[in-house]
């Protein structure tokens, strides 16, 4: 098998959950918006057939997407992909959409006949990006095996959106086995973090049983962080409405015109955005900063170890 050159692959985060519906999209979105902010370059890859990603970014609603024909084109012939330049500051994205289909067509084509490296295909691309970039964030879809399959061959970290509930369960029983069976292609694998998702802060009883029901599936030692994304449902409308992220949304509020005094004016205007916006755009900035802290945290550990081997 031929080696594939992971120096650009060593923060490609892929953002998973074997179910759907549990935030993969908006934290992707929201994690590249804010660390693009920071001043890092971020690419996004959209693997998901429903090209949610040009939802919360806006560019959907542009006309800019290509229903991830570049993406698919890219991997179907092994070569450097063309990228949507700029949808954020130092954000670049590869959209996804029904495009990716054919993909998964290729490669069952591609397997049956015997070729064993085909899963390697999202990570040969991703090593030949033109520019390199500080962070690569891969937005996973809960169900096509094949192109999870190609995220967890490609990806450095894993980090797991959760919610409370049964089915979140499973989906992280899905995802623990994805993992373990990546190693044989990718194995330095591993899984970053795990966070509770539309979940309110103060639901300590809930809190407890989903540590221990992640605990159960991934051990004990599992990395369940401290950030809690709750559920605010006007700002998580209005991000896919109006294409906008939770921190933007918060901008607008803080820069906009109060109510009483749209109302005081008698000139009737669109709705503004939700004044929660604020609120779930505090949750995404201490989850980019917890985040971002256990993986240098873990980055340092892997360089004091391999020094002591030497």
């Amino acid at each position: 098998m031929s080696a594939v050159d992971r120096s650009r692959l060593v923060r490609c985060i892929a953002i998973t959950n074997g179910k759907g519906g549990v935030g993969k999209t908006t934290t992707t979105t929201h994690l590249a918006g804010l660390l693009g902010l920071a001043g890092m370059r971020v690419l996004v890859v959209d693997l998901d057939p429903q090209g949610n990603v040009g939802e919360d970014l806006g560019y959907n609603a542009a006309g800019l997407s290509d229903d991830g024909r570049a993406l698919a084109r890219a991997m179907m012939d092994d070569e450097p992909p063309t990228v949507l330049e700029g949808v954020r500051e130092n954000v670049d994205v590869l959209p996804g959409g029904e495009r990716l289909d054919e993909l998964v067509a290729v490669l069952d084509a591609r397997r049956r006949k015997g070729d064993t490296e085909a899963p390697l295909a999202l990570a040969r691309v991703l090593a030949a990006t033109p520019e390199p970039y500080d962070f690569v964030l891969l937005d996973c879809p809960p169900g096509e095996p094949q192109i999870q399959e190609l995220a967890m061959a490609a990806a450095r970290w894993v980090v797991i959106p959760y919610k409370s509930d049964e089915s979140s369960r499973k989906g992280l029983n899905r995802v623990a086995t994805r993992i373990q069976a990546a190693w044989a292609l990718n194995p330095d694998l591993e899984l970053l973090g795990v966070f509770l998702y539309g979940t309110s802060k103060g639901a300590t009883q809930i809190r407890a049983r989903a540590r221990a029901a992640i605990q159960a599936v991934l051990g004990e030692n599992a990395p369940l962080l401290n950030t809690v994304i709750r559920h605010l449902e006007a700002p998580a409308v209005d991000i896919r409405d109006r294409g906008q992220l939770a921190h933007e949304l918060e901008r607008d509020v803080e820069t906009g015109p109060a109510w009483y005094e749209r109302l005081r004016s008698g000139v009737p205007g669109p709705r503004g955005p939700a004044t929660t916006a604020g609120s779930l755009a505090g949750d995404f900035r201490d989850l980019a900063q917890e985040l971002f802290a256990l993986l240098v945290a873990r980055e340092e550990e892997a360089e004091a170890e391999e020094a002591t081997a030497r």
